[in-house]
């Protein structure tokens, strides 16, 4: 990035994805943050995956928690729902996800 800000670049041809032109200077300041691992907002994006709404309890719960600590940027998403710029866009993120097999729970609960 350092050798190429001094260039007047116009167009980026990339291997995949749409040729660019109007948004190079968005692109390139997206680009530096990213591959240096800087978020773009200061903020917490919450993902999840609740079956039962348990975990979707415990997800607002944190909401709820970081909202009373001042948190200013707050996401709260499905992970059905969430791209990979939600991801990448956060200072922090924090994934919840719970797998319930019934089978096994039952056999765990009854064992003796």
């Amino acid at each position: 990035m350092k050798k190429a800000a001094n260039l007047e670049i116009e167009t980026i041809c990339p291997l995949h994805g749409p040729i660019l032109t109007d948004t190079i200077p968005e692109v390139l300041r997206l680009y530096n943050l990213w591959s240096t691992y800087q978020p773009e907002d200061e903020g917490v994006f919450i993902a999840y995956a609740s079956i039962h709404g348990n975990t979707a309890q415990a997800a607002l719960k944190m909401k709820e928690i970081l909202e009373q600590r001042a948190v200013r940027e707050l996401q709260l998403q499905t992970f059905q729902g969430m791209t990979l710029r939600n991801v990448l866009k956060m200072h922090s993120v924090t994934a919840h996800s719970y797998v319930w097999h019934q089978a096994m729970m039952q056999r765990i609960c009854t064992y003796e």
